[in-house]
């Protein structure tokens, strides 16, 4: 039985992209002739009418949200939508929006990636959401943002920049051509900053772990009396040791978020530009039938272009700088972690000298033993993720600069 057509996709190649910009209000100003062709309406039914002209019925009021609270803020964002043609078809595309001037460029995309898959069927849970709860579109949007999380992403510019750099790969799949360097390049810095994070989670739960080693150690040295007044003293500088690199993995983690958040912003950057550069291409091809000025758009693009790859650039200068930073952040953490095994052989070496054998004392002193361990392997992994981030992040530099 043949399909009714609201349920049959409007095809479209993987090559083609769509190009379209609006006013501040969302009306149509301009647009490609993959856009007129695959939403079916003449060019009078496009231009100086409401976008949502193409909006689909399954789309989440909550998506839509999301993408104006972002322009609107004079923010890019990249978004799956589903579209409606004029005849009932559906396409789906990922989207991206980005203000210019008084309005709005949006560049898309055939998605094809494992993301969406998985966004389809976040989107119809979403939907279901929508009609059984009646929330409000802001409401419908911080739902949406906690359906992310699962996946791995804090926030949403995290899921759009990797979304982006997945769907530019899948597309260069399906075109059997070799992506551009920096998307794998920035795959492999992403990866690395993963690995980061997670081993300064690891540093802080082992502190965590044992923070209240030395004041147990206090206790058995009081307990001791005179005999126990060293073990006191060395307590009391492995205590303030360990606080001092509780004090620096705090500070690390805050600078490890904001390298992540450079990443996430300097990938989404380049990979707009590439798409727009795309379009710059299509739109020299273009036929001089279409009733737009393509000279004028391609200088929009040119020009948008331009300024976020060089945004990309300085985003990816300031990884450097802080990733050289963190080489010495883990220097200091490094030199804390030698003097609390200093602090451990004396605490080992005293625990000795007792009149009597303590065991309670031997194990307090070993978890501290290990605590020390657990912190310099911890921070070993930590200065390998650092030189290998710096390699990537160079890496995408020269990639540019050689384009």
């Amino acid at each position: 039985m043949e399909k009714l057509v609201d349920q049959q996709e409007a095809p479209f190649s993987f090559e083609e992209l769509f190009f379209s910009r609006t006013d501040a209000r969302g009306i149509i100003l301009a647009g490609n002739s993959v856009f007129q062709r695959i939403s079916q309406y003449d060019w009078d039914a496009l231009i100086k009418k409401p976008h949502n002209i193409i909006r689909h019925p399954d789309m989440p009021k909550g998506v839509f949200y999301l993408l104006w609270d972002f322009i609107k803020k004079g923010k890019p964002i990249g978004a799956y939508v589903k579209n409606r043609a004029r005849d009932g078809r559906y396409y789906w595309v990922f989207a991206i929006v980005t203000p210019v001037n008084d309005g709005y460029l949006s560049v898309r995309l055939k998605p094809s990636s494992d993301f969406f898959d998985i966004v389809e069927g976040a989107y119809k849970a979403l939907l279901d959401y929508e009609r059984t709860h009646k929330p409000t579109s802001k409401e419908s949007m911080e739902h949406l943002l906690t359906m992310i999380q699962p996946l791995g992403f804090e926030d949403y510019d995290a899921f759009m920049s990797v979304a982006i750099r997945k769907e530019m790969l899948a597309r260069d799949a399906k075109l059997e051509r070799t992506p551009e360097p920096f998307l794998e390049r920035f795959e492999e810095l992403s990866d690395r900053a993963i690995a980061l994070m997670k081993e300064t989670a690891s540093v802080f739960a082992c502190y965590e772990a044992n923070q209240y080693v030395p004041m147990n150690l206090q206790i058995q040295s009081a307990q001791l009396g005179e005999e126990g007044r060293t073990i006191g003293v060395i307590s009391g500088n492995f205590s303030i040791v360990s606080n001092e690199i509780q004090q620096e993995i705090v500070l690390f983690n805050q600078s490890a978020r904001e390298v992540f958040a450079q990443i996430y912003e300097g990938q989404f950057l380049l990979c707009v530009a590439q798409m727009q550069q795309e379009v710059v291409a299509f739109f020299e091809r273009e036929s001089r039938d279409v009733p737009i000025d393509t000279q004028h758009e391609m200088k929009l693009l040119l020009g948008q272009l331009a300024s976020y790859q060089q945004k990309a650039e300085g985003s990816l200068r300031n990884i450097l700088h802080k990733i050289h930073r963190f080489q010495d952040d883990c220097s200091r953490m490094k030199k804390c972690a030698a003097s609390l095994e200093v602090i451990r052989v004396m605490g080992k070496v005293d625990a000795a000298r007792l009149s009597h054998n303590n065991s309670s004392l031997n194990d307090l002193i070993d978890e501290l033993g290990a605590f020390q361990t657990g912190i310099s392997q911890s921070l070993n992994k930590i200065d390998r993720f650092n030189a290998h981030m710096r390699h990537d992040t160079e890496g995408v530099i020269g990639s540019l600069t050689s384009c």
